[in-house]
């Protein structure tokens, strides 16, 4: 069965700002003082309603997704040179990369009817099994290139066969949301609408996935 080449985008968004995250009230005193305070971030998207057209006898297995090292603490990062990142001390995501986007993703591919179930343990039960990396989770704040927010991720759906597991689809995304500024606050309002953009496009691939083996 042929695999989706993967693909790659950017998307331009005006970014809406995380209200938690800000106070813009008060004096120039009590808002520096307040940017020095710790700060505690998480990425939260809802597809909203369940699909009404769920799938019958689909049972997927979601691994915890795999994160590249320099993204995988909880600091937010961001890039100030080609080859150098550095973590933003007191911004950092309430829990870590792994556990807040294998939570997000899971609750996302529940509500899409793609499969009838989602779990999280091994089970032999399961049709299929999602691998999922996640390679890029950072600000831009390089110089020479626009203030951005970039996230990337690749999907990989197999058989769950113990004996060779099969490639059945491939996909991944690139997104890069342009921010007003690199501040951190600006940049996870920008990594929230990546990942969104993400898992509306992999639900749309994963369905146009589906219609083709499901065809008589």
């Amino acid at each position: 069965m042929n695999v989706p080449i993967t693909k790659r985008f950017a998307v331009l968004i005006t970014p809406l700002l995380l209200t938690a995250c800000f106070s813009f009230g008060g004096d120039r005193e009590k808002q520096t003082v307040d940017s020095q305070q710790p700060r505690f971030y998480v990425l939260d998207v809802d597809r909203g309603s369940v699909s009404h057209q769920q799938a019958i006898d689909r049972i997927v297995y979601l691994t915890d997704i795999s994160v590249s090292p320099q993204f995988a603490g909880s600091s937010l990062m961001m890039r100030v040179g080609d080859t150098e990142y550095a973590a933003q001390t007191g911004h950092e995501f309430i829990v870590d990369p792994q556990t807040m986007l294998t939570s997000q993703l899971e609750r996302w591919l529940q509500k899409t009817g793609l499969f009838s179930r989602v779990i999280r343990q091994r089970n032999d039960a399961a049709d299929m099994v999602m691998d999922v990396t996640l390679t890029a989770l950072y600000g831009e704040q390089r110089s020479q290139y626009s203030p951005e927010a970039v996230i990337e991720m690749q999907f990989f759906l197999s058989s769950n066969t113990e004996s060779a597991r099969r490639l059945l689809f491939q996909t991944g995304f690139r997104v890069e949301v342009d921010i007003e500024e690199s501040t951190p606050g600006k940049t996870v309002t920008g990594l929230q609408h990546g990942l969104e953009e993400i898992l509306v496009a992999l639900e749309q691939d994963l369905s146009d996935y589906f219609s083709r083996v499901d065809a008589p």
